[in-house]
């Protein structure tokens, strides 16, 4: 089965986006720049995609889907009240 270009850009994007999703905490742990930071992440990750992965993709949905729960965003806020 071929793939399409837009099928091989997701995929491209899925394993860049895993392999640099380290990038920044390791910025903040390790006191160290964005270019070392990010061969820093891809070791990491090397051996634990999958579990990185999916780490990183229920961080992100959790952030989605909680964040204007947690700053008491008046409509959030709002909405919760008017279902009561």
């Amino acid at each position: 089965m071929r793939w399409r270009m837009g099928e091989a850009d997701t995929n491209s994007s899925v394993w860049l986006y895993t392999r640099w999703s380290l990038t920044t905490p390791v910025i903040r742990e390790e006191s160290i720049g964005p270019l070392a930071a990010t061969r820093r992440s891809n070791q990491l990750v090397r051996g634990h995609f999958w579990f990185v992965f999916m780490t990183a993709n229920v961080a992100y949905s959790a952030v989605q889907k909680g964040w204007p729960l947690m700053h008491d965003e008046p409509s959030a806020l709002s909405s919760l009240v008017a279902n009561r």
